[in-house]
This record gives structure tokens, C-alpha cells and sequence, in this order.
């Protein structure tokens, strides 16, 4: 269902946050949207967008697989542990140091009055990004 754009072999992240964020107005049938972070659950689906300027070298974003229910990590952040592939290290990270590829490790999230993600973190040792953050859940 995520369009494959050309020049490309699979969808890229702002694909994915494209997908996800129009399900709301838009529903995909084996797809629902999760508007609230602490609704996340093992098996669905991430995806931030890099803004247009962010993404000279290709990178559009990230997707991540979350592993665990969300940990309230303070009144407005989450702690969580996903799967993804990434150069980036995450705090419990599975990869050693300096290794990228598939993993598993522990992000940070930070939410709105709402509960919906706004910005992230790698690790604890990383600083804060904002972006606009979408979540899916697989229904089938």
C-alpha cells in the first residue's frame, strides 16, 4: 500500500509519515492511525519527516518498529524501545558502538497536551529534535 517512488526500491521515511498521517482523513483498509503515544504497542509503526531542508542527502526521515509499551519518562516525554536500522545509538542499544544496521535500543519521545509526539531523541546523550511524528498500526 506505501507507493514505491522512482529511482527508489522501497518507500523511503517520508513515505511512511505521508501514509500515516493522512489515515485520519484518509482510511487504508488493514491500517489505523494511533493518535496518542501512550496508545503505542509492540509491532506498530514510527515515522518522522525530515523538513525539506534537512534532506540534501536523501535521508527523508526515520521508520521504527516499536518492541515495548511506552514508559512515561516525565510529564511530557515517553522512554521507548524499538527496532530500527540506524547509525545513530540509542541508549540499551543491541548494536556494539560504531556499528550500524537493525538493532534494538531506547528512544525518547516528547509529547503535546494531546499526548501526540512532536519531537524525539535518539538517546539520552543526544539532543532533541522536532519533527512531525505519525504512527500506524497494522489491523490484519
Amino acid at each position: 500500500q506505501l507507493p514505491i517512488e522512482a529511482g527508489h526500491t522501497r518507500p523511503r521515511a517520508e513515505v511512511y509519515y505521508e501514509f500515516f498521517a493522512g489515515l485520519a482523513q484518509s482510511p487504508e483498509p488493514g491500517w489505523q492511525v494511533v493518535q496518542h503515544f501512550s496508545d503505542l504497542r509492540r509491532g506498530d509503526v514510527i515515522a518522522w519527516k525530515k523538513e525539506a531542508a534537512a534532506q540534501e542527502s536523501g535521508d527523508t526521515g526515520h521508520v521504527m518498529i516499536v518492541a515495548q509499551t511506552p514508559v512515561r519518562n516525565g510529564a511530557d516525554s515517553y522512554r521507548l524501545t524499538v527496532y530500527d536500522s540506524t547509525k545513530s545509538p540509542h541508549d540499551n542499544d543491541t548494536r556494539g558502538h560504531g556499528t550500524n544496521g537493525i538493532g534494538k535500543g531506547d528512544l525518547f519521545f516528547y509529547v503535546n497536551t494531546e499526548d501526540a509526539p512532536v519531537a524525539f531523541q535518539f538517546s539520552s546523550q543526544r539532543h532533541v529534535h522536532q519533527a512531525p511524528i505519525a504512527m500506524g498500526r497494522l489491523t490484519k
